[in-house]
């Protein structure tokens, strides 16, 4: 399945999209990795990493660039629950002939405090400051169940991002 997830930097509003592909993860990813650069090569698209194999095989995930847009696409190779789920439940809208997903608030939430790093933090405070009526519940639950499973504190960034400014 094949999804756009169009996310925002709030302080600039510069649109980023990221074009998520999930594939059951293999131990052999990176092997077929040559296949699927020639086939990016031909949509246009540029791969980012000098090493592509090594760094899916790191971190399961393949950046690419739309040479011509200069539209950012992010191919994810897992099969979490929680990235599925994520898939259903994005907003898909059509754009010309395209049908976009559109990430929903709870898991933009939650990918930008699982990503960590000082700006994501700060586009998770400000959409939350933004959008009243988040579900934090299914936040919490999800934050919860990674938090577990990675040993990160992401209920403590959650909680540190809700405080008034």
């Amino acid at each position: 399945m094949r999804s756009l997830f169009p996310v925002f930097n709030l302080s600039s509003l510069t649109p980023k999209f990221h074009c998520i592909q999930f594939v059951k993860p293999d131990p052999k990813v990176p092997k077929f990795i040559p296949k699927f650069i020639d086939l990016i090569a031909e949509w246009g698209w540029r791969v980012l990493p000098e090493s592509p194999a090594r760094f899916v095989g790191q971190t399961m995930v393949l950046p690419c660039l739309d040479n011509e847009s200069g539209i950012r696409i992010d191919f994810v190779f897992s099969n979490s629950e929680y990235e599925r789920q994520a898939i259903e439940r994005a907003r898909r809208i059509r754009i010309g002939k395209a049908q976009v997903c559109f990430a929903t608030v709870e898991d933009l939430i939650i990918q930008k405090i699982i990503a960590g790093r000082p700006r994501d933090l700060e586009d998770a405070r400000i959409v939350l400051a933004k959008k009243e009526g988040a579900d934090l519940e299914y936040v919490r639950c999800w934050l919860k169940q990674i938090e577990e499973s990675l040993g990160e504190p992401f209920l403590q960034s959650l909680e540190e991002i809700r405080k008034p400014w």
